[in-house]
């Protein structure tokens, strides 16, 4: 403490001590914000994800609209428009049902 500044005020007698920060409007007002933050926060944690899903349905659909994408193919299959070859039929030549399976007839 310099010699400037007062002493703090001692608590009057049987009442609550004097609050340092401006008093009770001032606890009103910090609590008032407070309430508003807590409202924003919940608003923005609603909003930021439909403003995200929003965002890529637009992009989606005018990407749609500009051609962006390929609607007509070459081939019916992935496999036929990545222009990989058919892979031979791993069970071609084979009895699906071999004798040592079936049993007695």
């Amino acid at each position: 403490m310099t010699a400037t500044e007062a002493p703090p005020e001692p608590a009057p007698a049987g009442g609550p001590a004097p609050e340092p920060s401006g008093g009770l409007a001032a606890k009103r007002a910090r609590h008032a914000l407070g309430r508003v933050l807590v409202v924003l926060a919940r608003s923005v944690a609603v909003f930021v994800p439909v403003f995200l899903v929003a965002t890529f349905v637009t992009f989606a659909l005018r990407s749609l609209k500009r051609d962006l994408f390929r609607t007509e193919y070459e081939a019916d299959t992935l496999r036929g428009n990545l222009g990989l070859p058919v892979p031979a039929d791993r069970h071609s030549g084979r009895e699906f049902f071999p004798e040592r399976l079936r049993g007695p007839s």
